[in-house]
């Protein structure tokens, strides 16, 4: 409830304030409000709006009614309106004129009618407006007005142009009126006073106000009101210069010094570059002194002369815009004008000299005594300056095009103000405003005061800036800084300090502030309210205050306030003491208290807030002053932190706790935490959580506390909790505050049960790839996410060595133990791991410890498990490796086989032993150690799993061959034409003789005896085709040569030699071991792909039979030759054989051809043509058959031979070559050419064989189709050819067969026709004719 009223008190107020004050309606006037109200906040002063200097822009937007805004210290308020003037009375020229000692300004206004008039801001509203004169629409472009306030008594004076008279008139504004219009009938000048400028003595005991003119005849003179009349000041009735600059023009300016109040009078001379200045003393006025500046480039014809409003200043700053657009300004330093060397030239362009585009302004701000501005339009830019004090800096730049700049500095705040009245030729054509506060050098962005559209040039001025100069009233602020608050503090401890001890400034230290404006006064008590939600009464204690006036407490505080210190009643603390406080000076009070009161401690989450809630809570022992600001509350919001001061710890531990230990934390602030509020980290107040915010974050579940008050928490840490905790890892939140010290606490690891592949709990064998049995999963908690720096030791060893470990013994990688597991496959995670027992570990060494340490995530931690491990005993193998008979002897060999703490047995009983397959004991005793047993095969054994047995401890099994002689099943089955097996037939292949070889692989696992290759091989078809899988009474089955056997795969061979037919196959072995026989299964040919129905191999011997027909003779077989070659036909009568024809030019046949080749398919009759003989040449030739099985028949036999003799030739023949046709031009797409040729043979009796037409030639296309070449000769087809598309010209040549060809006398016709899109050029036709003649 408390902050509520403060939130909503201070708008209310301001919004009362504003009612009272009644200048602007409701709706204007918000923006203001929330404007001032943002001001109140950021600065912490109340009632801003009632301290702040006010300054004031009045303002014309071509209309009758001139508007305003007021300055609230940090924006413009909301644009108003003033009273309107008379109907079509366009503003023109505003004056602003504030008084000293009253909250009162007098506007003046020229507008287009003529008419001077005024009006009086009563401090809320302005009057009614008063009519002075009118000048007419003559004069209506000068400002024949100026309006000044005295000194001392404040009475306002406006002195005018009454109706254009030579004589001006003036009026006094003195209690609330106007005095009657009286005129000034002593100035020797006889026109109208066109310019008029005032300025009041600046001593304050003086009313004079200093009065400058410039008539319509460009006379110059000056007066003094004195308080009664105005004086002439001793300088006669004759002007001061007759040739003024320009009277249209502002000229003219006055100013006074402020230390001496002397006025200086300068104006321009009508003569360029020459201005003069008088000064008066309020005794005696000098003569007009020249002030020439060498840079003007014209006459001087806008004027202004500036006072230093330093206090101990008598400076004026002088600037001068002449008719040539230069921009000279001169400092005054009381005695003389500096020079050109301290004051270059500012433009020689300045915007425009129709309007006054310069203005010139001492800044007021304390700090920045001496320095001054001046701004100006400058191209298309508004150029800025500042005095240093010595020279002007550098020119900065912004905004458009410029008509009007006035500046304007607050005599109170040291606010500067820039007002712009844009041209009309300007982009955006606004009135804009600019601000320095401060003390900055740095202007503010442009601010829109109005949209505009602004008139063309002259604008008069239309633009006036003002500040109210009232005395402030002795009051006594109360604030504070803008330093925020300390944001935490911790419950339970004391003497602790509202801000932060290391801040240097005010702006960073959080302290109450008092600020007597005036006078000085004596505080004799503070009253401090905590409006936080901790109970002050209940839980606070000892407030004090120390103060200082840097508002830098890290340097020292001056001292405390008061010598006690205070406690709390009710929410408040008052503080009683005795302090001075001096005017004008900032006290900075800073508090300090204990967050603790005997046994009482505020809550985790609980703020503090302290205020001053009430003006009468600051009381004054002496001295009077206004109370105000009240209630201020320092910035920021202080919050309770819980504080923990300490914990209890784990079983045998000093910094953590195992899963299920229960620990205890003791300290201040925790609240009061119900069940179900006990895990709520970010909830209000009295909930709160114990969590873990170091090597994993997790909060304690609820459930795992049992007790919670504000000063103790009980809790069990739970193996679910995902965190390993570590240095300042324990962290306890409370109303979602946590603790600003955490406290170191590590959550150790907890081996809580393994898991074994062997029934024996806790045991395991060493490891062995073969069996899992080497492998043990430990199970628990908090063992880190993967092996890191963590590792594993089994009775003292890592998996390198026992003596000294460094590492691990080997996780075992490639499984998951975790289905949460984040690293899945390295066997590590933080619940299990899965080891592999070492090798390392001795052989006589049975039990012992496991020891884990944390690895990644964890902090190193150990833990060792509380069961004793065993190591159980463990068959590697067996001696002879490879098996044994019965009775034979066998060693088995391992480790870990005394299971009675070492000591090994001596004889075989029922808890040591070892049994072969088919549980088979042995009962020979050979002798027993640590890594080996020796024993016979026992009779009945047979191959199998064989188990030690040790002190009742049973080891792995181990499979133990015991040797039988039956020999393996036949592999590699083969089938060959030859005993070496070089010529192998393939499945369904031909043997073409006999005998057939067959082998086979096979072995034994026992040596000595001899082995035999038994096949059974029958027809695929017919009564006898299926296998009967015996030998005996078998007349299909063979048996081979024996072969002495001792060990390994041995080949066995048989051969067979049957009658020609189609086979099936299938074979065993035979093992003669010591007069028994051991067979292997028999194994039918090949190993796959072969069903028993189809044929294995087929036996052909018989050769084909060749006839060369009726008569069966070599005649009748070659019949006639021709000239060049010779037809062979032969038949074959028993089978179907392929067929081939060896020749030869001799008998021998030394160099033969076989053709064809290969030979001709396989069929029963053959007729193979040989071409490319000689003619009449004797040919020697046999005729061959082979048939599939290979059999291969010649006819004659090879050492007999056939014969043939080519015929002779007798009639010759030729090739002969004619020129057909020949052309250069182009024959276009489309087109057809032709020609005639004849073809004339040189003999007689011809025989045309063929005759080809060969043309050559140039194609051109445009690259689409159709671009091809149709040609055709006599009646024959047209043929059409395809040429390639290309973009260049590009070579053919076509080949034509003609036929038949006309032979003279009868002649020939060619046709050519390009297709559309091709051009040829034919560069020769030739007929090729081959043909046959008699000689």
């Amino acid at each position: 409830m408390k902050r509520f009223f403060k939130k909503i008190l201070k708008p209310i107020a301001i919004f009362a304030l504003i009612a009272v004050l009644g200048f602007f309606n409701v709706v204007s006037f918000l923006p203001q409000v929330l404007q001032n109200n943002k001001l109140a906040e950021n600065l912490k002063i109340k009632e801003a709006l009632a301290v702040t200097p006010k300054s004031m822009m009045v303002y014309d937007t071509n209309t009758n009614v001139p508007k305003y805004r007021i300055w609230d210290g940090t924006a413009w308020g909301a644009e108003a309106n003033a009273t309107a003037l008379a109907a079509s009375g366009i503003v023109q020229y505003v004056v602003l004129e504030f008084s000293r000692t009253r909250d009162e300004a007098i506007l003046g206004t020229m507008d287009a009618l003529g008419d001077i008039r005024t009006q009086v801001w009563n401090g809320t509203s302005w009057s009614a407006t008063t009519l002075h004169a009118n000048v007419g629409t003559t004069n209506d472009g000068q400002r024949g007005f100026d309006i000044a306030y005295e000194t001392s008594g404040d009475r306002a004076i406006i002195v005018y142009n009454n109706a254009n008279s030579a004589d001006p008139s003036y009026k006094i504004w003195s209690a609330g009126a106007w005095s009657a219009a009286t005129a000034i009938t002593n100035p020797a000048t006889t026109g109208a006073p066109l310019w008029i400028e005032l300025a009041a003595n600046p001593l304050s005991a003086s009313n004079e106000i200093a009065m400058m003119f410039i008539d319509a005849n460009i006379d110059v003179y000056g007066m003094a009101w004195t308080g009664t009349a105005w004086s002439e000041m001793g300088a006669g009735t004759a002007a001061w210069d007759a040739t003024g600059a320009i009277a249209t023009k502002k000229s003219i300016d006055i100013a006074y010094e402020k230390t001496t109040g002397r006025a200086m009078f300068i104006w321009g001379d009508a003569t360029a570059t020459d201005q003069y200045y008088r000064i008066w003393n309020q005794t005696s006025l000098t003569a007009a002194t020249l002030l020439d500046i060498a840079a003007s480039g014209g006459i001087c014809e806008w004027v202004r002369l500036v006072t230093n409003p330093a206090a101990d200043s008598n400076q004026l700053m002088y600037g001068c815009q002449d008719a040539g657009a230069d921009l000279n300004t001169r400092k005054w330093s009381g005695s003389a004008w500096d020079t050109a060397t301290e004051h270059p030239e500012h433009d020689a362009t300045v915007e425009n000299i129709t309007s006054m585009s310069f203005d010139l302004v001492f800044e007021t701000y304390s700090a920045n005594a001496n320095k001054a501005w001046i701004a100006y339009g400058d191209a298309a830019t508004v150029s800025r300056k500042q005095w240093s004090g010595t020279a002007w800096g550098t020119a900065t730049t912004a905004g458009d095009d410029t008509s009007y700049i006035t500046l304007h500095a607050n005599p109170t705040s040291g606010a500067v103000f820039q007002g712009v009245y844009q041209a009309s030729t300007s982009a955006s054509d606004d009135i804009l405003e600019h601000n320095l506060t401060g003390g900055s050098a740095t202007w503010t962005a442009a601010a829109i005061i109005w949209g505009g559209a602004v008139v063309a040039e002259p604008v008069m001025f239309r633009i006036a800036i003002a500040s109210d100069r009232l005395p402030p009233p002795n009051t006594l602020t109360i604030g504070v800084t803008a330093g925020s608050k300390v944001s935490t503090i911790n419950s339970g401890d004391s003497s602790v300090y509202a801000n932060t001890t290391s801040c240097a400034a005010s702006s960073t230290c959080a302290a109450f502030t008092l600020n007597v404006s005036n006078t000085s006064v004596t505080v004799s008590s503070i009253k401090i309210t905590e409006t936080g939600t901790a109970d002050a009464t209940a839980d606070l204690s000892q407030l004090a205050l120390f103060y200082d006036t840097d508002g830098n407490y890290s340097n020292g505080v001056t001292g405390q306030y008061g010598a006690t210190v205070a406690s709390f009643t009710s929410e408040a603390a008052t503080v009683s003491g005795s302090l001075a406080l001096t005017a004008a000076t900032n006290y900075y009070f800073y508090v300090r208290f204990n967050a603790s009161s005997t046994t009482t401690y505020p809550k985790g989450g609980q703020t503090v807030n302290f205020q001053i809630a009430a003006n009468a809570d600051v009381t004054l022992s002496s001295g009077t002053a206004t109370n105000s600001g009240a209630p201020v509350s320092m910035a920021g919001t202080t919050t309770f932190l819980p504080n923990v001061i300490s914990t209890t710890y784990g079983s045998g531990l000093s910094d953590g706790a195992r899963s299920s230990e229960s620990i205890t934390i003791s300290g201040y602030g925790f609240g009061v935490a119900p069940n179900g509020s006990q895990a709520n980290c970010a909830g209000a107040v009295d909930t709160g959580c114990v969590r873990f915010i170091v090597g994993g974050n997790d909060t304690v579940a609820d459930v795992d506390i049992s007790t919670w008050s504000n000063t103790s928490i009980a809790l069990i840490a739970s193996s679910t909790l995902a965190s390993y905790g570590g240095a300042s890892g324990l962290q306890v939140v409370a109303g979602s505050q946590s603790d600003a010290t955490n406290l170191n606490f590590y959550i150790y690891p907890r081996v809580s049960s393994l898991t074994v592949s062997t029934a024996v709990a806790d045991a395991a064998r060493e490891y062995d790839s073969a069996d899992s049995d080497g492998l043990i999963t430990l199970n628990g908690d908090h063992f880190g996410t993967a092996s890191s720096t963590g590792y594993v030791r089994i009775l003292g060893c890592d998996s390198a060595t026992c003596s000294s470990p460094t590492g691990s013994v080997e996780i075992q990688t490639g499984t998951t133990c975790d289905s949460g597991d984040p690293s899945p496959g390295d066997g590590w995670s933080a619940t299990c791991i899965r080891v592999r027992v070492p090798t390392v570990i001795a052989d006589n060494s049975y039990t012992g410890n496991i020891v884990i340490q944390q690895g990644t995530g964890g902090n190193s931690k150990t833990h060792t498990f509380e069961n004793t491990f065993r190591i159980l005993p463990r068959i590697i193998g067996f001696v002879p490796s490879g098996g044994a008979a019965v009775g034979d002897a066998v060693t088995v060999n391992g480790n870990h086989f005394c299971q009675n703490a070492g000591t090994c047995p001596t004889v075989f009983d029922n808890n040591n032993r070892i049994t072969f397959y088919s549980n088979v004991t042995s009962t020979v005793f050979n002798g027993w150690s640590n890594v080996a047993a020796t024993t016979t095969v026992p009779t009945g054994a047979s191959t199998g799993n064989v188990v030690l047995k040790s002190n009742s401890y049973d080891s792995n099994t181990k499979s133990f061959t015991v040797l039988v002689p039956t020999p393996s099943d036949p592999t590699n089955l083969k089938q060959s034409r030859n005993s070496g097996f070089t010529n192998l037939i393939p499945t369904g292949g031909y043997a073409s003789s006999t005998p057939v070889y067959f082998a086979f692989d096979t072995s034994s696992g026992v040596g000595g005896g001899t082995m035999y290759s038994q096949i059974e091989i029958r027809p695929v078809l017919g009564a006898d085709k299926d296998f009967t899988s015996t030998c005996a009474g078998n007349s299909y089955c063979k048996e081979g040569a024996g072969v002495a056997y001792t060990n390994g795969t041995i080949t066995l061979t048989v051969s067979t030699s049957t009658a020609d037919n189609s086979y099936h196959w299938q074979v065993r072995a035979r093992y003669d071991k010591s007069g028994t026989n051991y067979y292997s299964a028999w194994k039918s040919y090949p190993d796959a792909g072969n069903p028993e129905t189809a044929t294995d191999l087929i036996v052909d011997t018989i050769v084909p039979t060749i006839s060369f027909g009726n008569p069966d003779t070599c005649d009748n077989a070659d019949g006639t030759p021709g000239t060049n070659n010779a037809t062979i036909t032969w038949s074959l009568t028993n089978e179907s054989a392929d067929g081939q024809v060896e020749y030869s030019a001799t008998s021998t046949f030394s160099t033969s051809t076989n053709y064809p080749s290969p030979p001709a398919a396989s069929s029963t009759s053959h007729s193979i043509t040989i071409s490319n003989l000689n003619s009449n040449t004797t040919y020697y030739w046999r005729a061959k058959s082979r048939d599939t099985a290979g059999n291969l028949a010649t006819r004659p036999i090879p050492s007999d031979y056939c014969s043939f003799i080519t015929q002779s030739v007798n009639q010759p023949a030729k090739t002969t070559k004619f020129y057909a046709w020949g052309r250069t031009s182009a024959i276009s797409g489309g087109s057809t050419a032709s020609t005639t040729f004849s073809v004339v043979m040189p003999e007689n009796a011809t025989s045309t064989k063929s005759a080809f037409v060969e043309i050559r030639g140039i194609y051109d296309t445009n690259g689409t189709s159709p671009n091809d070449i149709a040609v055709y000769v006599n009646s024959q087809a047209s043929k059409t050819y395809v040429i390639p598309d290309t973009a260049v010209k590009t070579h053919f040549k076509i080949i034509y067969k003609v036929d038949p060809v006309n032979i003279d006398p009868s002649v020939n016709t060619i046709y050519i026709t390009p297709e559309s899109n091709t051009t040829i050029f034919i560069s020769s036709v030739d007929i090729y004719v081959t043909y046959a003649y008699t000689p």
